[in-house]
């Protein structure tokens, strides 16, 4: 029995001592434990910039979109479909995506990013990737009214300018 009750008590300092050591571990990080509100995450400059899978995309930003922060293929994935048919064929091939990391990078430039999970951020009738592609603002719904070049294109190809595609 002493025996038996010896090695107890070296099982137990060995996991106090596994216990004790774990914050320094680099398996352990408590900056990515932290709850993330998603109604705030934007709003906080305090907000861990961790990304898990070295994709490009902060871990927030892909909880934030229901993307997963431990899969680095999300960042080539065009969730919402809102890339730019430019062979006009009605398929996306891999080098028409308008990406998730894509649009994450839109926040640099805009202030602001797109919604991978919505294919028009806006609600303007014109696809995110589209609007990027043409110089369009894919967060301001007032370029849909707009016609810079004066083509009245059809951006959908579906044969006829909706009024979405009148000025555009």
């Amino acid at each position: 029995m002493a025996e038996t009750g010896g090695r107890r008590y070296v099982v137990l300092a060995v996991v106090i001592m596994l216990l004790a050591a774990l914050p320094f571990s680099p398996l352990v990080s408590f900056q990515s434990s932290q709850h993330i509100d998603p109604a705030s995450a934007t709003d906080d400059p305090h907000l861990p910039t961790k990304d898990s899978d070295n994709d490009g995309m902060p871990d927030w930003w892909e909880l934030i979109h229901k993307l997963n922060p431990f899969d680095a293929a999300d960042a080539a994935w065009d969730t919402d479909q809102d890339g730019f048919d430019l062979n006009g064929d009605g398929m996306l091939e891999s080098s028409e995506n308008f990406t998730n990391l894509m649009e994450f990078e839109i926040e640099s430039l805009l202030g602001n990013s797109t919604d991978p999970n919505d294919p028009d951020s806006d609600r303007d009738g014109m696809p995110d990737g589209w609007e990027v592609l043409y110089g369009l603002n894919p967060l301001f719904e007032g370029d849909a009214k707009l016609d810079f070049d004066n083509d009245g294109h059809d951006f959908d190809y579906g044969g006829s300018i909706t009024d979405s595609e009148k000025f555009t």
